[in-house]
């Protein structure tokens, strides 16, 4: 994982905050309850709209392939989600944007592109989509539910090979039970080096709690994040007891990021702009580009009754504009 980015505001003294994912004493996968909030202890990213944490790595190849991995999420939500839906999101489907994006992979600005991945909680449920050169395929969760506040996993597995659950090439766990599966044809197309810009290779993004335009914000507490190459056995054993193959590849990844605190709030008054404006003195009784008197043009047929009124002066003249008495 390359960055969690945290903004932060304000301005004294610099301080280094490490967070960590992914270690061997973290409770598994049944443990959900989360008393006094002793994960904290263990490391998690607290993501807010005032801070608007995001986790980031720009190669999602390093992670896993368009057709074939896992990712798996422990969370804690400050709503419940009910039949699949977040209480947010409930009846929400006439809105322009929205999902609040749990994880993706090959992000333009508020979702994927081709070969990508995308996990979301949508108000039709909690989806996930696989989109690969032979089409796109999506399977949505409209059964589980969890409390507000209280920890959940949710975990995402997709082969190409059809062992993602029972001959499906895609699988959803909610804490430990299945809540959704699919069965498209998926490409095992890999993530990195798509295409190549001003000579150097570019690769998919992988983007969680977020959209890359900050347009999709999943606000809460993230407590662990495991990312997997191919078909393994998860540590919390919640997802395919029965059909994982021996073969794993899994890594863990320190999380570094810098923020400055201070005492107070702290208002920033920038610095006002000014514009060059150069004077110039108009006569209301000249019309044209180069102040031509009004009888040049010859009579007006649509002239008011009154000949000698004038245009009414504006109440605010422009910048640099002064009305003056003719003689």
């Amino acid at each position: 994982m390359d960055s969690v980015e945290n903004p932060a505001y304000g301005a004294g003294v610099n301080m280094r905050c490490v967070g960590r994912f992914g270690r061997e004493d973290d409770p598994n996968g049944t443990e959900y309850d989360n008393l006094v909030d002793i994960h904290s202890e263990k490391g998690a990213l607290l993501k807010t709209s005032v801070n608007r944490a995001v986790i980031v790595c720009d190669n999602a190849g390093n992670l896993f392939s368009a057709g074939m991995g896992s990712v798996s999420v422990r969370l804690s939500l400050p709503y419940a989600i009910a039949n699949g839906v977040y209480q947010p999101l409930a009846g929400g489907t006439d809105r322009t944007l929205t999902d609040l994006v749990i994880w993706g992979a090959n992000f333009g600005d508020t979702y994927i592109t081709q070969p990508g991945l995308y996990a979301a909680l949508t108000p039709a449920g909690i989806e996930f989509t696989v989109w690969t050169s032979s089409g796109k395929h999506s399977i949505l969760d409209v059964t589980s539910n969890a409390e507000a506040n209280r920890d959940v996993v949710l975990e995402f597995v997709w082969d190409h090979l059809g062992r993602a659950y029972a001959g499906s090439t895609m699988a959803l766990y909610v804490n430990g039970t299945l809540s959704a599966y699919g069965s498209g044809h998926l490409l095992d197309e890999a993530l990195d080096g798509l295409y190549t810009a001003d000579g150097s290779p570019v690769n998919a993004n992988f983007c969680v709690m977020d959209s890359p335009s900050r347009k999709n914000s999943l606000n809460g507490v993230i407590r662990r994040l495991e990312t997997h190459r191919r078909m393994g056995s998860l540590p919390s054993g919640a997802t395919g007891r029965q059909i994982r193959a021996p073969a794993m590849s899994r890594g863990f990844s320190t999380l570094d990021f810098t923020f400055i605190g201070s005492e107070g709030s702290q208002v920033v008054i920038p610095e006002p702009e000014f514009d060059i404006v150069i004077p110039k003195e108009v006569n209301l009784h000249s019309v044209g580009p180069t102040g031509a008197s009004r009888h040049v043009y010859g009579r007006d047929s649509g002239e008011v009754s009154e000949p000698q009124s004038l245009p009414i002066v504006p109440e605010d003249l422009p910048l640099g504009f002064e009305e003056i008495e003719l003689p």
